[in-house]
């Protein structure tokens, strides 16, 4: 071994070649295809923990509130349009 060669895996390379570390492998003869398995019955997981604990109901509620305070609103402005025309 001189100083343009060096050791690798049992094998003696030239120093500055190109070195492809793949190593080619027979293919293997194709064996009797096995029988597949049932995959388990999916379950239904939990939903996640967001932390979200506010309270629904009083959304829906306010947001109603304030619908039907927007309905009497322009309900009495078109009432009062109306009879300032009169």
């Amino acid at each position: 071994m001189n100083s343009n060669t060096a050791d690798f895996a049992g094998k003696t390379i030239r120093l500055g070649a190109d070195i492809s570390l793949l190593r080619y492998e027979e293919p293997g003869k194709p064996g009797e295809p096995s029988q597949p398995t049932q995959p388990e019955k999916p379950t239904t997981p939990d939903p996640p923990a967001t932390g979200d604990s506010s309270n629904v109901t009083a959304l829906w509620v306010v947001l109603a509130v304030a619908g039907v305070g927007i309905i009497v609103l322009v309900v009495l402005l078109v009432t009062k349009r109306k009879n300032k025309k009169d």
